[in-house]
């Protein structure tokens, strides 16, 4: 399913405007995108893990550099919360989605917890899959 992109924004406007760990302020509103008011959470994981642990795959070294909003067509529909992704963008445009990845799989019993939590590119993470490494 291909993703809308909402909006561009910068690393550092992810890091200090929608990184926090307090669970009562889970959203906030960005923008309007073609009528819709546009929400995005604020207290996810994933920018926590690139806030604390950096913005580098532990595999690669491949960067993020770029950050978009960015949602689904259909969850744009239903007005459903938009997601920030980081990408690692390269001159000819090609965008490589960061995730965090599992040190210890789930399907392994790792916990779903900061600390078992790396910073990964997309290609890297398909590569590990569920091996504990």
């Amino acid at each position: 399913m291909s993703l809308i992109i909402i909006q561009r924004i910068g690393i550092n406007a992810v890091f200090e405007g929608f990184v926090t760990k307090d669970r009562t302020r889970k959203k906030i509103k960005i923008n309007n995108y073609k009528g819709k008011e546009i929400k995005v959470r604020r207290n996810s994981d994933r920018y926590i893990l690139f806030k604390e642990k950096g913005l580098n795959c532990v595999c690669c070294g491949l960067t993020a550099n770029k950050a978009y909003v960015e949602m689904t067509k259909y969850d744009l529909e239903c007005g459903s919360t938009a997601h920030i992704n980081l990408y690692h963008v390269d001159s000819n445009g090609k965008r490589i989605l960061f995730t965090k990845d599992h040190i210890i799989p789930r399907s392994k019993g790792g916990p779903d917890i900061q600390e078992n939590y790396q910073v990964m590119c997309s290609p890297c993470n398909q590569k590990k899959d569920d091996k504990i490494e």
